[in-house]
C-alpha cells in the first residue's frame, strides 16, 4: 500500500505541473492557440524557446485581426472629398485663368490694331485738314472775285458813260419840264457819229417811227436808258450789251439824237447819272 501512495502522488505532482502552461494562459486572456513545433524553413532551424516562467509568449497576426474605427474612416473620407473639391476648383481657376490670359492677348491685338487705325486716321484727317483749308482758300478766293467780279459788273451796269462818240457832237441843255416833257439830253451830231451804251445792259426793244430809231436797254438794277436818232441800228431785241459797246451808227450830217434815263419808271436828269468826265 505504501508503494500504492506513492505513486499516486507522484502522479498528482506530475499532473498539477502540466497544468500550470494552460493555466497561464487562462490568466493573460489570450486565445491564441497552442505553439506548433518549429519547422525546417529552407536549410534553417527555427530555435524553440523553452516553456517555462521566464520565457514570454509573443501573440500571432491573423488577416482581418486590424480594423480601424468608423469615425477615422468617416475623416478620411472627407478628407478625400475635399481633396477632390480642391482639385476641381483648381482646374477651373486654371481654366479661367488660360481663357483670361486669351482675352488679355486678344486686347491686346484689338489694341494694337486701335492704335494702328488711329494713326493712319490722324494722318488722313491731317491730309483732309490741309486739302479743307486750301479749299477754304480757294472759296474765299472765288468769292473775293465773284463779289469784286459783282460789284464791277453793279458799278459797270450804271448808266453813267457818256452816251455818244463823235467828232463834232453839240450837246444841248436838257428840255424844261415845265410842259410836262420828261427831262432828255439832246445832240446835234454828224455823219459816222456812234452811240455808245451808257452801262452793261440786255437791249429790251428797238423801235422804228418814220425813220427815227429808238433803243432801250435795260440795265438789270432798275435803271433804264433810251436811245432815239436817225441812225442805222447795230444790235438786235435781246442782245447783251456792254458798257460803251455800239448801239447805233449815225449816217447823215445834223443828226438830232436824243438821251434819256429812268429809275424804276421815272424819268431822271441825266446829268446827274452820267460821269461827264468818264
Amino acid at each position: 500500500m505504501a508503494k500504492n501512495r506513492r505513486k499516486n502522488n507522484k502522479a498528482k505532482k506530475a499532473g498539477s505541473g502540466a497544468d500550470k502552461p494552460e493555466r497561464r494562459q487562462e490568466t493573460t486572456g489570450s486565445s491564441a492557440p497552442a505553439e506548433k513545433p518549429a519547422e525546417k524553413s529552407a536549410g534553417k532551424t527555427s530555435a524553440v524557446l523553452p516553456k517555462g516562467e521566464g520565457a514570454h509568449h509573443v501573440p500571432e497576426h491573423h488577416p482581418g485581426a486590424f480594423r480601424l474605427p468608423a469615425a477615422t474612416w468617416s475623416s478620411i473620407l472627407i478628407l478625400f472629398v475635399i481633396l477632390l473639391i480642391l482639385l476641381v476648383l483648381l482646374l477651373s481657376l486654371r481654366s479661367q485663368l488660360s481663357q483670361k490670359q486669351q482675352l488679355v492677348k486678344q486686347l491686346e491685338a484689338y489694341k494694337t490694331e486701335a492704335d494702328q487705325q488711329l494713326t493712319l486716321l490722324a494722318s488722313e484727317n491731317a491730309e483732309l485738314k490741309k486739302q479743307v483749308e486750301a479749299l477754304s482758300i480757294a472759296l474765299n478766293t472765288r468769292a473775293e472775285n465773284e463779289m469784286a467780279q459783282k460789284e464791277e459788273s453793279a458799278e459797270l451796269a450804271l448808266p453813267t458813260l457818256y452816251p455818244l462818240k463823235s467828232a463834232n457832237a453839240i450837246m444841248k441843255q436838257p428840255s424844261d419840264t415845265d410842259d410836262g416833257k420828261e427831262p432828255t439830253l439832246n445832240f446835234s451830231t454828224e455823219e459816222g457819229s456812234l452811240v455808245l451804251a451808257s452801262g452793261n445792259a440786255v437791249v429790251k426793244s428797238i423801235e422804228e417811227n418814220l425813220g427815227t430809231y429808238t433803243i432801250t436797254l435795260d440795265h438789270q438794277n432798275g435803271y433804264t436808258s433810251i436811245y432815239s436818232g436817225k441812225g442805222k441800228p447795230l444790235v438786235n431785241e435781246g442782245d447783251d450789251v456792254a458798257r460803251g459797246g455800239t448801239l447805233m451808227i449815225f449816217t447823215e450830217d445834223d443828226s438830232y439824237f436824243v438821251y434819256q434815263i429812268k429809275k424804276d419808271g421815272k424819268a431822271l436828269d441825266p446829268m446827274t447819272v452820267m460821269d461827264i468826265d468818264g
